[in-house]
């Protein structure tokens, strides 16, 4: 495929496997720690409906049609579905209203929200520092409220131009984006194994879908539902009792997700760092040092 020169990059470094292991992991890590975000990380509109309106905070406030409108830009989630979102972030302490009554209603993230956003933000920008050793004292740094907000601007925006281009793996997104839970399944079968391990696994992976339903918060018939539309889309080879295993397509589906994932965090991360030789984008990984 016609990827950008940073996914490929990413996909070319011999601590990908690594990276993409750790993040997943530190995902998942994130849901555990605060129910609040795992509630957030269920699907990808959920999640990027978060996202849009932590954006348009220093821009004005957050207003239901401001949402609105840059969650339908986005092609992930409609107007009407982002007017609900507003509600359930709302419900879970996230955003409150600057000043209620007020016409048009403005909100603002609350300091659970920003501690939770900043949370995640770090843990994700620890694993890419696997890649890119300067990006972990980025990730340290993200208590400085100015350099978040920088860090923020140049990551939503790359994330919302990159939203309106090719998909790199558009049956990850229709099988386990949109899905509710289906974000926490992908991050639990592709981040099986250990250290350098191949990401995602080649070999079977054990699961007890019981197990991976209480975690979740859904029913095991919800995950087993999830896991035969992949076998019949041809993402998994295996589906039996235990066990799940990803199809070559598959597996190169979930790699580009996370490469393109990965390449992101690098890209913003080093926008907001003072430059250093050579080290300017993710596509810089290509290039030998020393």
């Amino acid at each position: 495929m016609n990827w950008p020169p940073a996914w490929r990059a990413v996909l070319a470094h011999p601590a990908f496997d690594s990276a993409g292991r750790q993040l997943v992991g530190n995902m998942l890590l994130v849901c555990e720690e605060d129910e609040r975000m795992g509630a957030v990380c269920k699907d990808a509109g959920r999640y990027l409906c978060a996202m849009y309106a932590m954006h348009l905070d220093p821009r004005g406030g957050i207003t239901q049609s401001a949402l609105k409108a840059i969650c339908a830009a986005s092609g992930f989630l409609s107007a009407g579905r982002a007017r609900s979102l507003l509600a359930f972030l709302q419900h879970l302490d996230f955003l409150r209203a600057a000043t209620p009554g007020a016409r048009p209603m403005r909100y603002h993230p609350t300091p659970r929200f920003l501690a939770a956003w900043r949370r995640h933000l770090e843990l994700a920008l620890r694993a890419a520092a696997l890649l890119a050793p300067e990006l972990d004292g980025l990730a340290t740094q993200l208590t400085d409220d100015t350099l978040f907000r920088r860090f923020l601007d140049v990551q939503i925006t790359r994330l919302h131009q990159a939203a309106l281009g090719p998909d790199p793996a558009p049956l990850v997104r229709g099988l386990f984006l949109h899905p509710y839970a289906g974000s926490q399944l992908l991050w639990a079968l592709s981040g099986h194994g250990q250290g350098d391990a191949p990401f995602p696994p080649r070999e079977p992976v054990p699961i007890v879908l019981s197990h991976l339903a209480k975690r979740f918060g859904v029913t095991h018939v919800h995950l087993r539902g999830l896991l035969r539309q992949a076998h019949a889309q041809g993402m998994m080879v295996r589906i039996d009792r235990g066990r799940v295993e990803w199809s070559a397509p598959g597996r190169a589906m979930v790699r580009a997700h996370f490469a393109a994932q990965l390449a992101e965090l690098i890209d913003a991360g080093r926008a907001v760092l003072p430059p250093a030789p050579g080290t300017t984008t993710a596509s810089h990984l290509l290039e030998p040092t020393g």
